[in-house]
């Protein structure tokens, strides 16, 4: 119980810091240039979040749904009841 809350309290200092971190540097450099940079990318830059973000998605739940899908194997069946279904009630 200590080490998660450890843990949780070491996610929420880290997001912190980064969020201070990106302040720190769009001040720096200035929110009017920013902008503009983000203007001149356009839509690129929401399709680089966008892909970014499907990628961690679908590398996060590959395994989860590999072994979800494992009929008549009775291997990936145990592993499907040991491992997968406890990932999937997160």
């Amino acid at each position: 119980m200590y080490r998660m809350r450890v843990r949780r309290t070491l996610h929420y200092l880290a997001a912190v810091l980064g969020i201070a971190l990106l302040v720190t540097l769009v001040l720096r450099t200035g929110t009017a240039t920013v902008i503009h940079q983000v203007r001149t990318i356009g839509w690129g830059f929401v399709l680089i979040l966008v892909l970014g973000g499907v990628s961690l998605l679908s590398i996060v739940n590959a395994p989860t749904f590999g072994l979800l899908s494992a009929e008549g194997h009775p291997l990936l069946s145990s592993l499907r009841t040991d491992v997968a279904k406890p990932l999937c009630l997160r």
